[in-house]
């Protein structure tokens, strides 16, 4: 009876936290290629994309419990939800590099390197299972303090420090001019979504009685949604 209540609770949560980010996700790209296709509005949508992939992902692995496939579907979702955030440092670099437009090659170079080394990070996690998702653990990831580690790493130094350089030469580059009011709204919305990242690694980390785990049940979504929501609003309207 304990153990279906906990799977019954978890199926919950992931219905609710799980189906509604692919719904507004869906929404920002429409609108970013509505208005323009290009490798910018591309590159950001790609990165709503990507991050929606990964919660339908996550919700059919919870479709899937007692298979297989489960595990599979879990650690794919991941993989996609990490890597979907190396396109918005694509997409810094893209505003960077506007007036020199930055090569198809290294375009693409950015896109395999990172997708190789996340990669990498998910072969690690399967041959040290780095990830516990089973009947064990009532059917939610639980990382081990290692693999939690190696992720908060990539985030620090693959995704935050790069963005506060390229955020504050943005900033520097465009002093003066109207743009600045967005390049700060995006940078700030981006510190926010690797915030969000780092505190859902802490939260597939924690044992389940831990007090934060309750909180972040209802603070996690909330500012995942604003974090999106404000990347899209810094450069949806008009991007260049």
């Amino acid at each position: 009876m304990i153990f279906e209540s906990i799977l019954i609770e978890r199926i919950i949560i992931v219905a609710i936290t799980q189906t509604w980010p692919p719904i507004y996700l869906s929404i920002f790209t429409y609108k970013l290629l509505k208005r323009a296709k290009n490798r910018s509005t591309i590159t950001l949508s790609t990165f709503f994309l990507m991050i929606a992939t990964a919660y339908l992902i996550a919700f059919f692995s919870m479709l899937l419990i007692n298979s297989p496939f489960a595990y599979s579907f879990y650690i794919t979702s991941w993989y996609f939800f990490m890597y979907s955030h190396s396109f918005i440092i694509l997409f810094s670099l893209l505003l960077l590099q506007i007036e020199e437009n930055i090569s198809y090659m290294k375009f693409f170079m950015f896109i395999v390197l990172n997708g190789l080394i996340l990669a990498s990070v998910c072969c690690i996690c399967i041959y040290y299972n780095g990830i516990q998702y089973d009947m064990s653990t009532g059917w939610r990831p639980l990382f081990s303090l290692p693999f939690a580690i190696i992720n908060w790493i990539y985030v620090i130094f693959f995704l935050v420090i790069p963005e506060f350089i390229m955020g504050f030469k943005l900033l520097k580059i465009f002093d003066g001019a109207k743009i600045v009011i967005r390049i700060k709204l995006f940078l700030l919305s981006t510190l926010l979504e690797y915030a969000v990242i780092i505190l859902v690694i802490l939260y597939n980390t924690l044992p389940d009685n831990h007090a934060y785990r309750s909180i972040h049940v209802f603070i996690g979504p909330v500012l995942g949604t604003l974090a999106a929501y404000f990347i899209y609003r810094s450069f949806g309207k008009k991007i260049e």
